[in-house]
């Protein structure tokens, strides 16, 4: 999805990404575009144990951690 953004500042001068689609604005871009995964529905972070998709890399490495610790499981 190409992200048509509206980029404003804050009162400090800095730059304030918005979200086109909602309410949601981010001074990082990388946020504002990690945001936007909710609208599209993709999910590009595939666990390499099962194959689940995941839209954050970290919320991947959290579930990773399931398969090969001794106390965790994937259903």
């Amino acid at each position: 999805m190409e992200m048509d953004l509206l980029i404003l500042r804050d009162n400090s001068g800095r730059k304030v990404r918005q979200c086109p689609m909602c309410p949601y604005s981010s001074h990082q871009k990388g946020r504002l575009r990690d945001h936007m995964l909710t609208h599209t529905g993709e999910r590009p972070h595939p666990c390499p144990y099962c194959g689940r998709r995941f839209t954050q890399k970290s919320t991947m490495r959290r579930h990773a951690i399931t398969h090969v610790s001794p106390l965790g499981y994937c259903s």
